[in-house]
């Protein structure tokens, strides 16, 4: 996993298909789950924050427990959530993993600007996000935080996504997570909420 021509691959996919989950606050099981269920056919999985323990837990299991081996895909990134510190024991050399607080990262030909989002203010406004992401010349925005799904569309080109919670949504929302597809101008977020029978596709009120 996470090695340097699996990004170089996902960079130039022609379509790539990415498990965004984010804000598991110890849920490992939900988490576990997900990944159980979605990861053999996605190219990446991105976490965006609160929760770090629980991907560092399961990343170690996919690493050296030879049935969860498939456990991640390919490609796996994380950020610091407001929760979460700055870095995380492992069982694998060197036995810590630093939580970085951004992340960008390149998939189809789009550049993906990554954080949980407590720091740019989220709860406030997206322009430090957006401020951010022009920055980094990056046309999609994946945050945390807020607990509460949308994908927001700006006439600039820039995608904002929140998967929110796998664990404690908020404002009457479900517990999310989202199948990003990027192809091209083509840019879907197809969020699924967890169910006591599984998953089941899901439209966030704020669409």
């Amino acid at each position: 996993m996470n090695k340097p021509e699996d990004f170089e691959r996902l960079a130039h996919l022609e379509e790539a298909t990415i498990l965004v989950i984010s804000d598991s606050h110890r849920n490992t099981d939900n988490f576990r789950i997900i990944l159980e269920s979605f990861s053999s056919f996605c190219d990446a999985l991105i976490f965006c924050g609160d929760g770090a323990y629980d991907y560092g837990s399961l990343f170690d299991s996919a690493c050296t427990n030879s049935k969860d081996e498939k456990l991640f895909p390919p490609v796996s990134v994380f950020v610091r959530g407001n929760g979460d510190p700055d870095y995380i024991p492992t069982d694998i050399p060197p036995h810590s993993m630093d939580v970085p607080e951004n992340v960008i990262l390149e998939a189809a030909g789009k550049k993906l600007f990554i954080s949980h989002g407590h720091i740019q203010g989220v709860y406030f406004g997206d322009e430090i996000l957006l401020e951010q992401a022009e920055e980094n010349e990056c046309s999609i925005i994946l945050h945390g935080h807020t607990h509460i799904a949308r994908h927001t569309y700006y006439e600039n080109g820039k995608h904002l996504i929140c998967p929110g919670s796998i664990s404690l949504p908020r404002g009457g929302t479900e517990k999310s997570f989202c199948v990003l597809t990027i192809k091209g101008s083509y840019i879907d977020a197809a969020f699924k909420k967890i169910t006591s029978a599984g998953f089941e596709s899901y439209t966030p009120q704020s669409l």
